[in-house]
């Protein structure tokens, strides 16, 4: 018998070029396969047309956690596709969906050419026809600051499942276009990607200039936000976002509070400052744009998350919750968001007042006053910034107005005439007016804020033939119904005394004009002369002179708002009241500029100051400070009248506060035929009546005098018969034989020597 043969035969390879396709096969493949199926190796990557479930009895021990994970590929791939254990892979299947999983090595002598993948996101991506692509990793990856993850079905415990969803893609790599499968009681959820934000530059500028259009990669930090919106029956409502074209008037405060909140979110977390301002609080009136203002800054950043405190969604009837709800909003601020948020806090008033004896606002107010500190104690990196608005800053708790809490406070103005122009060239840019009527429009708005300026534009839009048509017309009509916002809380005069209803006095009238309606008018002129607009005007004169019509004549002929204020408005029976009063009175003129402030009858305010201790001369004080201190008056003028200038205080009449002083004599022949010709303007007289006679009858007679002449001249005429028709001269005698003229030698010479002496 022959001895055996020890010759081995030759092992054939396991891969092998098609000849068709040219891909790399396996060898068995090759043989068998009549038809090509480009499927295969080519270019360091791996087509096949399934990825499969079923891991094969070799690797079955692996947990599953691991076949979610990873991608289980044979030795013999791997080598041909330069892929190693644990190494990236993307995976693309129709060349649209991509995903990344992580490269398993296994040794499968049975299936060569099989890979392996317990991922439920694999498996639903794949369709009948699918060509997957393998390939070693080499894209760009951002790391995600935030994911939003959407739902088709609704879950009730939305906690959890954004638990198992923030577990499930923790460590990741995620492509936009990719879905997410959760399991949860015993329901699959599938996820898709709403929205994905890579982590901000520290350098923002930077980033923007090296953001690129192509689509990336995300991997996903144990710090990565991770929300989920269910909402998919409702429709989604987009908050309007602000930009700086749709504010008006504000930019040097948006600059300002921008630099702040920037200066906060540009810290090196390894150099975060306890010094720098993360609390802001921003007071003003009801309607001027603070809320507006706070969201249209935070969104100035990218990738700023804002969170909103308002007080009615705080306050609970049960124990203990008001002080959670809070703490919640301050949590998700610290932990969910802790990149870059801002939380706004609406009406800080009514959550921390300045005195409230209610326990359950004590406890809220403690609470918020250590939640605002911790903000700036905080050494985990966590850059949070607060936004507080009041529109009552004295009513806010002093505890958080102290350095380390709301420490910068910005006040936002009542619009002036070119902030309330800003505002309305950007409400009315649809409507194409020209910038002068804007401009009349704006002068004639006083004390109107934002919020009253777009309700009246509003309210003047006409709707014809389904278009929204306005005119300067219908502004104008509607600005008596739509009640200024600034004026709301002080009753404010609108004068409507004409400087033709008040006889005689041309000389007078024209040196009022001069002292106050020139410097309104022509403020550039006298800016360029160097000159300082007068502050204050004390008229002195007979009582019954008109020194009251002549102040409203101001008002209305220069279109002025008018406050009349009287003694009895500012004295009160507190202690420091009537103080506060002068105070916020001149608040109120300074925010309704330009403005008159009229004092009738000064005296009794102003008068001599002796022992200094009384509740007079405390409001002497008090309106010395406000007219001349440290917070300069500007476009708001002090107008005084008095019977007795000799008993005013000096420290009231020097140059800077009532610096101009008119006297206001008796009418003369001519003023008093102007006066007899305006009364009797409505009233029908005899032809017998002879006006000449009545004027050189009335020497030394005042202005109301003679008004009060013309009325009892009529009464007399009624006595005669109600149906008298005419008033004959026998009347105005008879009314000249009971009015007679009660200014006293005595006085006048008062008023001549004070004349003299200024």
């Amino acid at each position: 018998m022959p001895p055996k043969s020890h010759k081995k035969e030759e092992k054939k390879p396991l891969w092998a070029i098609c000849d068709k396709c040219h891909y790399m096969v396996p060898q068995k493949k090759l043989e068998t396969d009549k038809k090509c199926k480009d499927l295969g190796i080519k270019d360091d990557t791996f087509f096949t047309d399934r990825i499969y479930a079923n891991v094969p009895k070799s690797i079955e021990n692996i947990q599953s956690y691991y076949t979610e994970r990873f991608i289980l590929i044979p030795q013999g791939i791997a080598s041909l596709c330069s892929l190693s254990m644990n190494v990236n892979t993307v995976i693309e299947i129709n060349g649209i969906n991509k995903y990344v999983r992580n490269a398993w090595i296994v040794n499968n002598d049975q299936e060569v050419d099989h890979v392996y993948s317990t991922s439920k996101e694999l498996q639903k991506a794949q369709a009948d026809q699918v060509k997957i692509a393998i390939k070693r990793f080499n894209g760009n990856v951002k790391i995600a600051q935030k994911i939003i993850l959407k739902c088709n079905q609704n879950a009730q415990d939305i906690n959890e499942l954004t638990r198992l969803a923030r577990a499930k893609i923790k460590n990741t790599t995620l492509h936009p276009e990719n879905i997410i499968v959760i399991d949860f009681l015993n329901k699959e959820f599938v996820f898709t990607i709403e929205k994905i934000e890579a982590r901000p530059d520290r350098d923002y500028v930077r980033e923007i200039a090296q953001m690129s259009l192509d689509e990336s990669f995300y991997h996903i930090e144990p710090k990565t936000i991770v929300k989920i919106c269910t909402e998919t029956k409702s429709k989604i409502v987009r908050a309007f976002v602000p930009t700086l074209d749709d504010i008006g008037g504000l930019d040097n405060i948006y600059h300002d509070l921008f630099t702040t909140m920037g200066n906060a979110f540009n810290q090196p977390e390894d150099k975060i400052s306890s010094k720098t301002f993360r609390g802001v609080l921003l007071h003003g009136l009801s309607g001027c744009g603070k809320s507006l203002l706070a969201e249209k800054v935070s969104k100035s950043f990218l990738f700023c998350n804002i969170l909103r405190v308002d007080s009615w969604k705080i306050f609970s009837k049960y124990y203990g919750e008001s002080e959670e709800n809070l703490r919640k909003i301050f949590d998700e601020a610290f932990h969910i968001y802790p990149h870059t948020c801002v939380i706004i806090i609406d009406e800080i008033s009514n959550i921390c007042p300045k005195n409230d004896s209610s326990d359950v606002v004590r406890k809220v107010s403690s609470l918020l006053i250590s939640l605002i500190e911790s903000v700036h104690q905080r050494v985990d990196g966590s850059k949070t910034f607060v936004i507080a608005t009041t529109n009552n800053l004295d009513n806010v708790d002093p505890a958080l107005r102290r350095c380390g809490r709301l420490d910068y406070e910005i006040e936002i103005p009542v619009p002036n005439t070119r902030m309330r122009k800003e505002i309305l060239m950007k409400m009315l840019k649809e409507y194409k007016f020209p910038e002068n009527v804007i401009e009349n429009l704006a002068k004639v708005t006083h004390g109107y804020v934002g919020a009253d300026l777009e309700k009246l534009v509003e309210k003047s839009k006409r709707i014809e033939h389904d278009a929204a048509l306005l005119t300067v017309n219908d502004i104008l009509e509607n600005l008596s119904s739509v009640k200024p916002s600034a004026m709301r809380e002080l009753l404010i005069e609108k004068p409507n005394v004409k400087w033709s209803d008040i006889g005689g006095m041309h000389d007078l009238k024209l040196k009022l004009q001069q002292i106050i309606e020139w410097p309104l008018q022509h403020p550039e002129t006298f800016k360029r002369l160097g000159i300082k607009p007068p502050s204050g005007l004390l008229m002195f004169g007979a009582p019954g002179c008109s020194k009251t019509m002549i102040a409203k004549a101001l008002a209305t002929e220069s279109s002025l708002n008018f406050i009349s204020i009287k003694g009895s408005d500012l004295f009160s029976m507190w202690v420091g009241e009537s103080e506060k009063a002068v105070r916020d009175l001149f608040v109120k003129a300074r925010q309704l500029a330009p403005c008159i402030i009229f004092f009738d009858e000064i005296d009794a305010i102003g008068g001599e100051r002796e022992s200094g201790s009384s509740v007079k001369e405390r409001v002497l004080a008090q309106i010395l400070t406000e007219m001349d201190g440290v917070n300069a008056l500007k476009n708001v003028i002090i107008i005084a009248a008095t019977n007795r200038p000799d008993l005013i205080d000096t420290a009231l009449m020097r140059p800077g506060r009532l610096d101009r002083i008119v006297y206001v004599k008796l009418p003369d022949l001519d003023a008093r035929r102007e006066i007899f010709k305006i009364k009797l303007q409505n009233i029908p007289v005899a032809s017998d009546v002879d006006v000449e006679t009545l004027v050189y009858k009335t020497e030394g007679y005042s202005g109301a005098e003679i008004e009060a002449i013309c009325k009892e001249a009529a009464l007399k005429a009624l006595e005669l018969s109600f149906d008298i028709k005419e008033i004959a001269m026998s009347c105005f005698m008879h009314a000249l034989d009971i009015i007679k003229p009660r200014t006293s030698p005595e006085l006048l010479k008062i008023y001549r020597e004070y004349e003299n002496r200024k």
